[in-house]
């Protein structure tokens, strides 16, 4: 069975090594592994040809570059065209695969054919626990994957016809749990299963969840909820209800954001107020 695995990077030059070697751990002759930089400005790409140049020469990984910053949905959807394998692995840099978790994949795969994609769990790298509450495994019809929907940070390897009729939304960088449900909605067969095989690390550092980097995603956020509301037919009238408000408040917080950074710099090039 041929895997592609497909780690996205931007400005993770102290951290992509480590999802690389995750991936080495796990690869066989039948594998490809693509390492999609998202046009870092950091010292990414050096690290990368440096640390790695062997498996790049003998066709191991596969470097790619990418000319613009895309986001992390359009550097997952370039990862996804340059794959090979019919099943894709898709893993950001700041996290890793776990080593022995392959073997465990690779049957569940192999049981579930008939499945277009399968969810495993993720393991907190501070605490060792799962992320998430407790969830029995169990498909992910339309309706379940509103609720009870994933359980936090979970893997999703599925076909890469999969990935290719739902891409994840690039005009949004990121919120890829809309592609995610959109499978679910189209009527594709997805899988939680209870079985982690990724380690999910939280970086006090760099985060877009914090500060100005998290401030600036508001309009996205807002449309991201308002996309979630249309929903409403699989997820129920209260959701599309919640998920309406949500958006009109990031709106608002996004506007807010913007008048306070316009008069702020007004200000600054003005310091006497005139």
């Amino acid at each position: 069975m041929d895997f592609t695995i497909v780690i996205t990077t931007f400005n993770r030059a102290h951290l992509v090594s480590r999802a690389i070697r995750s991936a080495l751990v796990w690869y066989t002759p039948e594998m490809t592994i693509v390492v999609v930089d998202d046009a870092s400005e950091d010292e990414t790409q050096s690290v990368i040809l440096q640390l790695f140049e062997k498996e790049i020469r003998n066709g191991v990984i596969e470097y790619v570059r990418l000319p613009v910053n895309l986001g992390a949905s359009g550097a997952k959807n370039a990862g996804v065209e340059k794959s090979k394998g019919e099943w894709v692995v898709i893993l950001d840099s700041d996290d890793e695969l776990i080593p022995n978790a392959f073997e465990v994949v690779s049957r569940t795969i192999i049981k579930h054919a008939g499945d277009d994609g399968v969810f495993f769990r993720s393991i907190d790298g501070q605490t060792g626990e799962k992320v998430g509450p407790p969830q029995s495994p169990i498909y992910l019809g339309p309706k379940e994957i509103f609720s009870p929907g994933l359980p936090g940070e979970t893997l999703l390897v599925a076909k890469r016809a999969t990935h290719l009729r739902f891409p994840f939304p690039v005009e949004l960088r990121g919120c890829e749990s809309l592609a995610f449900r959109s499978m679910a909605v189209g009527g594709l067969r997805l899988r939680l299963t209870d079985t982690p095989a990724r380690i999910y690390h939280q970086p006090s550092f760099g985060r877009l969840s914090v500060g100005a980097g998290f401030r600036s995603r508001y309009k996205y956020i807002a449309v991201y909820h308002w996309r979630s509301a249309g929903f409403w037919r699989h997820a129920g009238l209260k959701h599309a209800a919640i998920s309406s408000a949500k958006s009109v408040v990031y709106a608002l917080l996004y506007a807010s954001w913007r008048l306070d950074s316009f008069w702020q710099s007004r200000r600054s090039s003005d310091p006497k107020g005139t």
